[in-house]
């Protein structure tokens, strides 16, 4: 992709950045796993909008991931009692 070239990363990142997206969105269809899905993926969100306003000087093209970054914000709020028990069980 040309955003990945103009960043000036290589497609290393590119296939991270795709996996880490899909995962997270099968995250999402878990119950378990939906808030660190989410967590997850409000980084990602937060690096696309930092990458658009500071890298790419968009700041219209940025609203998307601004968006996407409130939902799974919530979603993770929402499912911070699953997240816990899962967090608690991933230290034991």
């Amino acid at each position: 992709m040309e955003i990945f070239d103009e960043i000036g990363i290589g497609d290393w990142f590119r296939y991270f950045v795709a996996t880490c997206e899909l995962a997270g969105a099968i995250g999402l269809l878990i119950r378990a796993l939906s808030g660190l899905a989410a967590i997850g993926l409000s980084i990602v969100m937060v690096g696309a909008i930092i990458t658009q306003i500071f890298i790419m000087d968009d700041l219209v093209t940025a609203l998307t991931p601004a968006f996407l970054l409130v939902l799974f914000v919530l979603i993770a709020r929402g499912r911070w009692p699953e997240t816990r028990t899962v967090a608690s069980r991933l230290k034991r």
